[in-house]
């Protein structure tokens, strides 16, 4: 995050923790980000005047407030060759110092607890003042402001399920303090972070949904559409353009050949069927099976007909 000259931010695992729903101010002295936290994970800050465009007059002041505790206050010298400083521990003695660290938020329903917290739970806050330097110590004071958490009433715990916790103690030399002195009633910059863990930022809308859930949550909508609109029933191109035609109803018979007719031989009406008479077929209609019918040759004599023999 970067306000005016300086900027500041919270890495854990050697990477910088992404930044979600940034605001600044209008007056442009505060800003406040999101970030992600995990259990057991240890972070620190990152504290910088890139160009020394602020430090040009006087040296830098930084304030850090973990969960509405001070941790200390850090120096960025007006002469100091690198731009930015680490805040990654707390001291607490004059050879031992102990990391900042997310943990579990410890809950309880001992009523002795309730309404003693006025800790302010999941803010990380750090303030940048102009400040001029007065001297140095021979030794760095104790942090005795932080501390580890003590355990909040359920009724208390508004959603919150992380903290900050110290990690374990280690061992260092022994160094020099400065003491230096505020020249301005406010901070030139404010920033402050509020960390929760990555599934309470995504519930909230603060953080983005994973890929594999954005796709799921859009097949589900496919899907719900789909239900939801009644389907059209699909017709050819045909029906849509001809009319409806009436139903003709079908009668399955069984083929009945016509009766049989007499033809005169040696007449015009003989010669054009008599081919057609030797090799008649009766088809049957109902098993599509051709029955063949053995032929006769017709008789030139019709039963009952009186023949002439006196040739006259």
């Amino acid at each position: 995050m970067r306000i005016g000259n300086l900027e500041c931010c919270v890495k854990a695992d050697l990477k910088r923790l992404e930044e979600y729903d940034v605001r600044l101010s209008k007056d442009g002295k505060k800003g406040t980000a999101w970030i992600a936290s995990k259990v057991g994970q240890e972070f620190y800050l990152v504290c910088a005047d890139p160009h020394k465009r602020t430090r040009a007059t006087c040296s830098l002041d930084v304030e850090v407030e973990i969960d509405g505790l001070k941790s200390g206050l850090h120096i960025i010298e007006k002469n100091r060759k690198t731009n930015k400083i680490y805040i990654r521990d707390v001291l607490v003695s004059s050879t031992e110092s102990r990391k900042f660290q997310f943990g579990a938020l410890d809950l309880t329903d001992d009523d002795a607890y309730l309404y003693t917290s006025q800790r302010r739970i999941g803010e990380i806050v750090v303030k940048f003042w102009r400040s001029c330097i007065n001297g140095l110590n021979d030794e760095m004071d104790a942090d005795t402001a932080v501390q580890d958490p003590t355990p909040v009433h359920e009724r208390e715990k508004k959603g919150f399920l992380h903290v900050v916790r110290l990690g374990k103690v280690d061992t260092i030399s022994a160094q020099s303090g400065i003491t230096a002195r505020k020249l301005d009633d406010e901070p030139l910059a404010v920033f402050t972070f509020y960390y929760r863990g990555i599934d309470v930022l995504r519930a909230d809308g603060i953080a983005p949904k994973p890929p594999s859930e954005e796709l799921v949550s859009l097949c589900s909508t496919l899907e719900f559409a789909s239900t939801s609109i009644p389907t059209a029933v699909k017709r050819k191109a045909s029906e849509e353009l001809l009319p409806e035609l009436p139903k003709v109803k079908v009668k399955d018979e069984e083929f009945k050949p016509a009766s049989r007719f007499i033809i005169q031989p040696h007449t015009p009406a003989w010669t054009t069927f008599e081919p057609l008479w030797y090799t008649s077929q009766r088809v049957d209609c109902r098993h599509g099976k051709k029955e063949v019918v053995k032929s006769e040759k017709a008789s030139p004599f019709v039963p009952g007909e009186v023949i002439d023999l006196t040739g006259e």
